[in-house]
């Protein structure tokens, strides 16, 4: 079984990693002896947010614009959209981290998939998001007709959201008017039904798509046929004649289903702090609201497509993203989209994707900088994808991404 684990910790340096626009950062006034004293030696000191530095980095960060002049003549970090000082404080050692880890199943001879060794994690602390449970419960109960389109039906494996304001769901969507387009027949018009419209789910109306949260490691199983005629996505349980059924193109009779069988993929938090990771809700929404809650140490699984047995945009095979929010912040809080000004949601500083491709029978995990939507905000941790056969290095640090000693801090870093 191979293992493979992105780790995220806390660091002191990560203080000074957040740039803003619109404005400098002042350092400390630099320890200068301006008089002219022939029996006193002059000595000049630069400080950059209380460390001393040498002339050399001072120069060489006013050459490559990280660094400008004050009007009191000490240097200052400017203003740029990408975290690139000319010098960066060691980070201070620590043990609390963020683990996401891989681990894949040998296949026997027989062909008959190796069991898994991984004992199953701890259940998360209590969260607003998950206050009716994990949705664990019937997950693999086949999904009736029959069932009301105005309440969310629990005990089938779908996890009811409390803070998005829409009966349980986690998106709704009201698709009219047909057309071709790229791939066919498709959606022209598809209006999303705003946060907090229903608390009830008294908004559902026939016609819709409701989408939902599933477990960790889980992913809907519903979604039409029948896409956007410009490629956007819809996905869920249809309500037809005030009924919920299950999508003309779901792939499961059951309204979750599981990662590829080949890899789990996990994250561990070690932090003292909780950690929520949003994965998209993709086809749906595509907003940020399928939230993972990870309590202090504990862990959770993250969803791991085949490429080949998942949902298809544009003929393609698609992989799952999560948004990776600075530490603290439960789902209710963070997994939602449009928090203008706040690193948080579809605003959050980090992407992780993961997914299977079967082709080569490899798995990849990514980390990358959240671009363009957010290139001034950075995590307060560390993130490292480690393993027992993890092929080639990946580590986010200090606003930089690296793949070993080759670092960025936007494209990002992928390991298989």
């Amino acid at each position: 079984m191979k293992l493979a684990t992105v780790v995220l910790f806390a660091t002191g340096a990560m203080a000074a990693a957040k740039v803003h626009r619109h404005r400098h950062r002042h350092a400390p006034p630099a320890l200068l002896n301006r008089e002219a004293n022939p029996n006193v030696v002059t000595v000049v000191v630069y400080m950059l947010d209380g460390v001393s530095i040498s002339e050399a980095e001072v120069q060489e960060g006013i050459k490559n614009g990280t660094l400008i002049w004050g009007d009191d003549g000490a240097p200052q970090v400017a203003s740029t959209p990408a975290y690139t000082p000319a010098y960066t404080p060691t980070p201070t050692p620590s043990s609390a981290a963020i683990k996401v880890e891989a681990y894949s199943h040998y296949v026997a001879p027989s062909s008959v998939v190796a069991s898994s060794v991984v004992a199953p994690s701890a259940a998360p602390a209590p969260s607003a998001v998950y206050s009716g449970g994990d949705g664990s419960e019937g997950v693999d109960t086949p999904f009736p007709t029959g069932l009301p389109c105005t309440k969310f039906p629990e005990g089938y494996g779908a996890v009811k959201n409390t803070y998005m304001g829409l009966g349980g769901w986690i998106g709704i969507q009201n698709p009219g008017g047909t057309a071709m387009g790229a791939t066919g027949l498709g959606y022209t018009d598809i209006a999303t039904i705003p946060k907090g419209s229903c608390e009830d789910g008294s908004c559902v109306k026939d016609g819709m798509f409701v989408s939902y949260n599933c477990p960790p490691g889980y992913s809907k199983s519903s979604w039409p046929k029948m896409q956007g005629a410009t490629l956007q996505s819809v996905g869920g349980l249809l309500c037809k004649n005030g009924e919920l059924e299950l999508a003309d193109g779901a792939i499961a009779k059951t309204l979750c289903v599981k990662g590829t069988d080949k890899v789990t993929v996990k994250v561990q938090n070690t932090m003292s702090k909780c950690s929520s990771i949003c994965k998209t809700d993709y086809p749906g929404t595509e907003g940020e609201t399928a939230g993972v809650y990870i309590a202090g140490g504990e862990t959770q699984e993250l969803f791991c497509p085949n490429k080949d047995e998942y949902y298809f945009w544009d003929g393609k095979g698609t992989s799952s993203q999560y948004y990776v929010n600075p530490a603290g912040y439960e789902p209710q809080d963070a997994c939602w989209w449009g928090q203008p000004g706040k690193p948080l949601g579809n605003n959050a500083p980090m992407n992780i994707g993961v997914g299977y491709n079967p082709v080569d029978g490899n798995a990849y995990i990514s980390l990358f900088q959240n671009l363009p939507t957010n290139s001034v905000d950075f995590l307060d941790y560390t993130v490292e994808v480690t393993g027992d056969t993890v092929n080639g290095k990946c580590k986010y640090s200090n606003g930089q991404y690296c793949a070993g000693d080759d670092c960025n801090t936007g494209a990002g870093c992928t390991v298989s």
